[in-house]
């Protein structure tokens, strides 16, 4: 859809080494079709600028610099969720809806974006900080019952009228998992030796498994998708291996 966008280009404050938080921001971005300028600040050593922007826009002293960061004209916004937010509401005419007006379908793709947290993201850090081979053992199985939920979920409260995504269309359901659905697929099975994909079609999870293929395809996700030796050795410098790992 052609709209209003800004009059001079969003500048977008991403992490130099791939934040998942921060590809929230730049998902919509590219969906919403905003124009923008991208710039990567190291955040291993901030540097003072980016710090000192940090500090102007958030009032708390013991506050950690941190992407995103947007700035659209006068106005600075700071928070992955709220970034998607405000870009959906500040160029309403730009790119898909992603906060449905219909109060039955935000709570729906917020309520989802809850439960992937809850069954997926908590799942994923507990399984790639386990440190036996017993303990990882456990964690898969927590996982595949994650996914088997999410899998009833989706078949419940989404819908597959327009495509497979969760409402059909491209919403905030997508933008706020995509960026951990990306690396999980990588850092599970170098890490861990756990396929997403094969614990979705061994458990026969077809509505997920549709969901899942839907959002890997997507144009801005094989734009902001880290190459896979980043991932890797950004989790494996982050979590660690444990000696009792074992691969499938």
């Amino acid at each position: 859809m052609v709209g209003k966008g800004p009059i001079t280009a969003v500048q977008f404050y991403d992490a130099s080494d791939s934040c998942p938080f921060a590809a929230k921001a730049w998902l919509t971005l590219l969906e919403k079709g905003i124009k923008f300028e991208r710039h990567t600040v190291n955040l291993k050593d901030k540097p003072k600028y980016f710090t000192d922007l940090y500090a102007s826009i958030n009032p708390d002293p013991t506050a950690r610099a941190k992407v995103p960061l947007l700035i659209d004209g006068d106005k600075h916004i700071v928070e992955s969720n709220l970034v998607a937010e405000y870009l959906d509401y500040a160029y309403p005419d730009l790119g898909p809806k992603l906060f449905p007006t219909e109060p039955l379908k935000l709570f729906k793709v917020r309520w989802f974006v809850e439960m992937f947290s809850e069954k997926f993201s908590s799942s994923l850090f507990k399984l790639l900080e386990a440190n036996s081979a017993s303990a990882a053992e456990e964690a898969k199985h927590v996982l595949d019952k994650g996914l088997k939920v999410l899998n009833d979920f989706v078949e419940q409260h989404g819908s597959c009228q327009d495509g497979n995504l969760f409402m059909g269309q491209y919403s905030f359901a997508e933008v706020a998992t995509t960026p951990f659905v990306q690396r999980a697929s990588v850092a599970l099975l170098a890490l861990r030796g756990y396929s997403i994909e094969k614990a979705i079609q061994q458990q026969n999870l077809q509505r997920l498994g549709a969901w899942l293929q839907a959002v890997l395809d997507r144009p801005s996700n094989k734009e902001t998708k880290p190459d896979d030796d980043s991932v890797k050795s950004q989790y494996a410098e982050h979590l660690g291996h444990f000696k009792g790992h074992i691969s499938q």
